[in-house]
């Protein structure tokens, strides 16, 4: 039974996200009742639970190397939640670790590490604080927002001629090519029949390397695609840069007049965007079973969200029901479908609101730890 769980705060995190995701699991978590927390930054990371050893320790993607590059899981002999936010390949040096559980946000994920051999993991998809702020009088002075950082998909596809060799090139661009035309298909699993097909084996540093690339071709390329068929609307995109270039070079490029850039925003200030935006785009095409974040704290804030459609979140939202399911080969339908909320704030409100509903019932971090209170207990009676 678990009676003392250690939560580890990120020493770094893109917008503060992980910092974020940390105190609201740990809060829901205390609001159990039943389970001593803790929440642990800086060295009380190390010194507390090394000191006075929790049941288990629960971090965001990962969990602590020390000095002697053991992991700390391993040095106290406890297991060890990591809430996986980014996909498992990135994760490979976690595997050898007995006390480790893999939490991931997409059951393909999931499903994949249970099929190499690695059955302790958890779906544990992203989710938002019950107490997120939504007032129904809120002005809200953006038509249209997205908040994502800006990948250069154009460049990085190029810079794979010299980087890889030609077989391996042309196995990722069809992979890139599936997994735009398959709607329900990860590219992930894409990649995996194309090189089976091809019979070809790779080291598992190449093998994570590409699917490394591949994913950031994929998202950058799935933005980039989700503003440009957008017309006759005023956008406000929110983000920085993992490239030489940005999102104001990209707009420049395409002449896309009607959207405006802003820098990145902290998680708490990107909040207060959804909070005054009547819609908000999400691009998570390499999520085919699982859910961002994003989705879930945009409804709670009241807004619409425009997401591309996968099983998961249709096992709890329907059109109108808050959330707008886009088909990348039908992109250019999203247009129309925004004008009319646009056009129609009675609908719009309306729809937000019950989708508003359902994430409160659904996609809370109170329900996510329910989930995990109800099989965790079961993976670590294994793991003794």
């Amino acid at each position: 039974m678990l009676q003392k769980i250690d939560f580890l705060l990120p020493e770094i995190s893109q917008y503060q996200v992980l910092h974020h995701f940390t105190t609201k699991l740990y809060e829901a978590f205390r609001r159990q009742g039943a389970i001593s927390c803790r929440l642990l930054g800086g060295m009380d990371r190390i010194n507390v639970p090394m000191q006075d050893p929790p049941d288990l320790t629960i971090a965001f993607n990962g969990t602590l190397r020390m000095s002697n590059d053991k992991l700390l899981c391993d040095v106290i002999k406890v297991p060890h939640l990591a809430c996986l936010v980014d996909p498992p390949y990135r994760f490979y040096h976690l595997l050898q670790s007995p006390y480790m559980i893999l939490g991931c946000d997409d059951r393909f994920f999931c499903n994949t590490l249970k099929s190499n051999n690695f059955p302790r993991t958890l779906f544990v998809p992203h989710a938002v604080e019950p107490e997120i702020a939504f007032k129904s009088d809120q002005e809200r002075i953006y038509d249209v927002s997205m908040l994502a950082t800006f990948i250069d998909y154009q460049f990085l596809q190029k810079s794979w001629k010299k980087r890889f060799a030609p077989f391996l090139c042309s196995l990722m661009n069809k992979t890139i090519e599936v997994t735009f035309s398959e709607q329900n298909t990860s590219f992930l699993q894409v990649f995996d029949q194309i090189l089976d097909t091809n019979k070809s084996n790779l080291s598992a540093e190449t093998y994570a390397k590409i699917l490394q690339e591949l994913e950031m071709v994929i998202k950058g390329k799935e933005r980039c695609d989700l503003i440009r068929s957008l017309k006759d609307m005023t956008i406000h995109v929110f983000g920085s840069t993992v490239s030489k270039k940005g999102w104001q070079d990209f707009l420049n490029q395409e002449n896309l007049h009607h959207v405006t850039w802003h820098e990145g925003v902290p998680y708490l200030t990107a909040l207060e965007i959804m909070q005054k935006s009547r819609i908000i785009l999400n691009s998570s095409l390499k999520n085919k079973e699982g859910a961002h974040e994003r989705i879930f704290a945009s409804l709670a804030c009241g807004a619409i969200v425009v997401t591309s459609e996968n099983d998961y979140l249709k096992e709890t939202f329907r059109e109108d029901e808050g959330i707008l399911f886009y088909k990348h080969a039908e992109i250019e339908k999203v247009n129309g479908a925004l004008h009319t909320y646009l056009s129609d704030e009675t609908k719009r409100s309306r729809d937000a609101a019950i989708g508003r509903d359902i994430v409160l019932k659904h996609h809370t971090w109170d329900q996510r730890v329910k989930d995990l209170l109800r099989e965790l207990p079961a993976i670590i009676k294994q793991m003794q």
